[in-house]
């Protein structure tokens, strides 16, 4: 029997970030509570920083947690390509690598798609300076 499908799948393109930066996206992500569950799959886009590539492998051995390594930096439309082939949630998030989600984002995504029926969401950003 096959796990069951995850309510939101979030894809993350990685290259070559602020390491900060990249392990507060992945902190954000990981502190989110849906039902239903998330997953992470992050395409790391031939990043050549040793430590973006450190932070990665750390994250990595979690469940929920993939990550998919091009060998070629192929640009955030392949990489974003890449991680939405691997998803299997019934919802796609896009995340770039150096954006944080507030603590109950999906949360509130996932009530409003409950509530409404709808079949998509979209959400912007706020800045954090």
């Amino acid at each position: 029997m096959s796990a069951p499908r995850p309510r939101f799948s979030v894809l993350t393109a990685v290259f070559d970030p602020e390491s900060e930066h990249l392990r507060e996206c992945l902190d954000s992500v990981a502190a989110q509570q849906v039902d239903g569950g998330v997953e992470h799959i992050v395409v790391d886009d031939g990043s050549h920083r040793a430590e973006v590539v450190q932070v990665l492998d750390e994250w990595s051995g979690s469940p929920g947690r993939r990550l998919i390594r091009r060998e070629t930096n192929g640009g955030i439309v392949a990489a974003s390509n890449d991680a939405l082939h691997a998803a299997t949630g019934d919802f796609v998030v896009l995340v770039d690598h150096d954006d944080v989600l507030a603590p109950e984002a999906l949360g509130v995504v996932d009530e409003h798609l409950r509530s409404t029926g709808s079949d998509v969401a979209y959400s912007d950003h706020d800045l954090l300076r």
